[in-house]
């Protein structure tokens, strides 16, 4: 899952054939075409979704892993791109690094997705949705090697959480992208009175401008406010044991004005959609009201 200018991606982590593009709050959305492939089921797919302003287009970058057709094999990768102006994907060859322990990027800036990689020295990865090129984000000066860290934004910049000490996690900014030396810590929160294991925390954003969110091991959400340096556990009825949060505010962005493709929903989909949009709109509801910006 993935958002943008309140656009959402939603896919399957294990199907790249199962994914669409919706504005929850006009009621559009665009199911992607499936990216041409001959291989099996992949073991992952990574994502990333956001606006190149290069293009002027929304744009999906897919990273689908294959196991190696031997037991010896290294893992077979391939990447498509897909822009929402023509709903195409192209092939554009293999990644060259393994990115394994994420399904989407979390961290888009500037039309530029972010991901770490699975091994050996857990490098900050970008891919540049404009150029479509792979590059390396530098990290802070944190010994991360080995440790355990997220990338998020907030603020508009990129954001590293790590949460390699025992008992306290960093919240570090980039506040010039692309410069090492601009990487600031901005937050050393204190995480012993909790009671969890911090090494899966994550910073998601800022909400009411002194609360930041956290995502626990994709089963909890917690705000600590960084005036009080108090936490608070929030409740939502009806989530799953395992979810994932991204993000997300409100737009009037038509998926049926910006795209040219086939796969546009007509007006019977758009009906089922928004009757379906009404029976969940308890849910909508308790999420506006978090209002996650």
């Amino acid at each position: 899952m993935g958002s943008c200018h309140g656009l959402l991606l939603l896919f399957h982590s294990m199907d790249i054939n199962e994914a669409y593009v919706c504005n929850p709050f006009v009621g559009d959305y665009v199911k992607l075409p499936n990216p041409i492939t001959a291989l099996p089921r992949p073991r992952n797919v990574v994502v990333g979704f956001g606006f190149s302003a290069e293009m002027n287009d929304y744009k999906v970058v897919v990273i689908v892993y294959y196991p190696g057709l031997l037991v010896t094999d290294d893992m077979i990768s391939r990447v498509y791109a897909c822009g929402l102006s023509d709903c195409n994907w192209r092939y554009l060859g293999e990644s060259p690094y393994l990115v394994f322990d994420q399904s989407a990027s979390k961290a888009v800036v500037n039309g530029i997705a972010h991901w770490v990689t699975f091994c050996p020295n857990k490098l900050i990865v970008s891919f540049d949705l404009g150029y479509e090129k792979f590059g390396i984000v530098s990290r802070p000066e944190i010994g991360l090697e080995g440790g355990s860290f997220s990338l998020g934004v907030l603020g508009g910049s990129l954001s590293v959480t790590d949460s390699s000490p025992i008992d306290c996690v960093g919240i570090w900014v980039m506040k010039e992208y692309g410069v090492k030396e601009s990487w600031t810590k901005c937050f050393n929160i204190k995480f012993s009175d909790v009671g969890w294991n911090i090494r899966y925390v994550g910073a998601l954003c800022f909400q009411n401008n002194d609360e930041l969110l956290f995502l626990y091991n994709n089963q909890a959400l917690f705000s600590y406010n960084v005036v009080t340096t108090r936490f608070k556990k929030i409740s939502i009825r009806g989530l799953p044991h395992w979810f994932n949060v991204v993000p997300y505010a409100a737009s009037l962005v038509s998926l049926l004005r910006n795209t040219r493709g086939e796969q546009k929903c007509n007006e019977l989909e758009y009906k089922r959609m928004n009757e379906r949009r009404h029976k969940d709109m308890n849910m909508l509801g308790q999420t506006r009201v978090m209002r996650l910006t």
